[in-house]
């Protein structure tokens, strides 16, 4: 995945996690907690869209 935007956040993770395993440290974190919304896969955005999405070519 490449993220859109600033990709100075990005590089300095991978930086500072490669200088970690070139030294020889342990992770600072080995499994962080991620939060799920129960629901994510039942669950729809409530009201009408923001902006209108555009149709796709037609074939």
């Amino acid at each position: 995945m490449i993220p859109n935007g600033n990709l100075n956040a990005p590089t300095i993770m991978v930086a500072e996690r490669a200088s970690d395993l070139i030294r020889g440290r342990a992770p600072q974190r080995e499994e962080a907690p991620v939060w799920q919304a129960t629901e994510w896969q039942s669950r729809q955005r409530e009201g009408e869209p923001v902006r209108a999405v555009p149709a796709g070519p037609r074939t």
